[in-house]
């Protein structure tokens, strides 16, 4: 069976499709073409066309099946909690959730559509607890992406959060019996999920990524917004290139990234006391600026490593198929059918 991942990033709309077998999705295709409305879901009729158009081009062109297609929403347009509370059976979480919800999710309870799940129980004799996921959406928005794709022609089977895709990729190679933050840095948007003992423990989204480093640039060495992105691509970090113009540029916002990640690793430490994070995982669009990983393990203290997709268990790749993180969303949708 041909599976498909959809995802529509604010920057690029990606593609990935494959055949299950097992346990293993066998890559076919991994393909990325520019967004033209700059949004999943734009206000603007003109742009909404135009993304549609995009879509449509994309399933002719590739001659994809329009059946069955997985998408996402972006990690920002949603509420995503880890909440800990006293043990309760699933019967007793079903009554109890709502209040909770109320408590944890700043969206009124009749515009709100949510999931939950229990991610662990924890055995105490004191005081026995559990932590549970909950994601929360507009509802409203969520039919708004529904009709798009509708309009674009494709039967979108589900809608999930970027994170929850993007773990099920990433999660047969995680190290056992560790703390691992792992960092997307997207067009827009930064995410960075800590991942305890193999269990998700916390989801912490941050509007400082790519589009933010271009125009850091752009406004401080007066560029064009296609030579700014060009120079950030090219130079980066790099202390020993264009007289480190390029570099102390992009420093304000980069330490601004730096922040909110130690905010993330400082508030799990809060709730985990004696526990540190082992290793730092990045990946997205946005890891390949120069010297990236260099400054985060400098000023975090940390072991940053890229995610490297060859390397997991999960996916075969042929030859000619790049492999690259930027897909990872789009990976982690079409494996869906394997571990929804």
């Amino acid at each position: 069976m041909k599976s498909v991942g959809l995802d529509v990033g604010s920057y690029a709309i990606k593609v990935a499709s494959g055949k299950l077998s097992g346990d293993k999705l066998g890559i076919e295709l991994v393909l990325e073409e520019p967004n033209p409305a700059g949004t999943l879901l734009p206000a603007d009729p003109q742009l909404r066309e135009q993304l549609v158009e995009k879509i449509k081009q994309i399933w002719q062109v590739n001659d994809l099946p329009t059946r069955n297609i997985r998408a996402s929403l972006p990690e920002s347009t949603l509420v995503t909690k880890v909440i800990n509370m006293p043990k309760l059976s699933d019967a007793e979480l079903a009554s109890a959730i709502h209040w909770q919800i109320e408590q944890h999710i700043p969206i009124p309870y009749e515009e709100l559509q949510y999931e939950y799940t229990v991610l662990r129980r924890i055995e105490s004799e004191s005081e026995p607890s559990m932590d549970v996921l909950v994601i929360g959406v507009q509802k409203n928005y969520v039919q708004g992406v529904a009709d798009l794709f509708l309009e674009a022609g494709l039967d979108v089977t589900s809608l999930e959060s970027d994170t929850i895709a993007q773990l099920r990729c990433l999660e047969s190679n995680l190290p056992v019996g560790q703390n691992n933050a792992l960092l997307y840095i997207g067009a827009t948007n930064s995410t960075v999920n800590i991942i305890s003992d193999n269990v998700l423990s916390l989801v912490y989204t941050f509007p400082i990524a790519g589009f933010l480093f271009t125009r850091s640039i752009e406004q401080a060495l007066q560029l064009s917004p296609a030579r700014a992105e060009e120079y950030k691509r090219s130079f980066g970090l790099l202390e020993d290139q264009m007289e480190g113009k390029i570099r102390n540029a992009l420093l304000p916002t980069v330490r601004s990234l730096v922040a909110e990640v130690q905010k993330a690793i400082h508030y799990f430490q809060s709730q985990h006391i004696d526990q540190s994070i082992n290793k730092l995982y990045v990946y997205g669009g946005s890891q390949y600026l120069p010297d990236l990983f260099t400054f985060l393990s400098e000023n975090l203290g940390l072991e940053v490593a890229p995610v490297r997709l060859s390397e997991q268990s999960n996916l075969v790749w042929p030859n000619q198929v790049a492999q690259d993180s930027r897909f990872v969303t789009a990976l982690g949708l079409a494996l869906k059918d394997i571990k929804g």
